[in-house]
């Protein structure tokens, strides 16, 4: 198994035995998130007291994905089960465990693409008294990129149905796909890894 600090895991084997058989390797090592166009309009909605906070620490604030409430971010849809009595069925349920761990420890910044604002959004993240703060994806992440070092993956997220379409399992790809249930949300985040455990 590889992992480095700052870089998404990108492939597992044992021995000689690729683990989630039948999967294409360039195309799980070589994914990237789709970027919205510089120009597309962001959101992000949010309560008085967070606004407050991130004008006092001139700070974005990046969730841990562990803490979120949708308990299936960075879920990765398994592959058809094998065996008991093959000798890669504990290491497959050790890998897909593994990797499910990686992605909950990641840090995200979530905004809502949009040209106008969402009712939606200012119901489910600002409530009766809050507040929507607009820009644009470029001025978003020079914003970012110029105030850190750290590296920040940028990217839309894919809405799907996990019973009819795999997500690929390697990257940061699990953290920008998300159940069909959540597409109102247009969602384009900003990715930080979790630090090394």
């Amino acid at each position: 198994m590889t992992y480095e600090y700052g870089k998404p895991l990108i492939g597992m084997a044992l021995g000689d035995q690729r683990l989630f058989p039948g999967v294409d390797s360039d195309w799980e090592t070589h994914w990237e998130p789709l970027r919205p166009d510089a120009t597309a309009t962001l959101w992000r909605y949010m309560s008085i007291a967070k606004f407050c906070s991130l004008l006092e620490r001139r700070e974005l604030f990046f969730s841990l994905v562990g803490d979120m409430e949708d308990r299936y971010e960075g879920f990765i849809c398994p592959p058809p089960p094998r065996n008991r009595g093959d000798r890669l069925h504990q290491a497959e349920s050790t890998g897909r465990n593994l990797l499910h761990k990686i992605a909950r420890s990641a840090l995200i910044n979530c905004w809502t693409k949009s040209n106008y604002e969402s009712a939606l959004m200012w119901e489910s993240y600002a409530g009766t008294e809050g507040v929507a703060i607009r820009t644009t994806f470029e001025n978003l992440q020079e914003a970012i990129r110029s105030d850190s070092e750290l590296p920040i993956t940028f990217g839309q997220v894919k809405y799907v149905n996990y019973l009819q379409r795999n997500v690929p399992r390697f990257g940061w790809a699990p953290l920008f796909h998300k159940r069909m249930e959540y597409r109102g949300e247009e969602e384009v985040r900003a990715l930080l890894p979790g630090p090394p455990w």
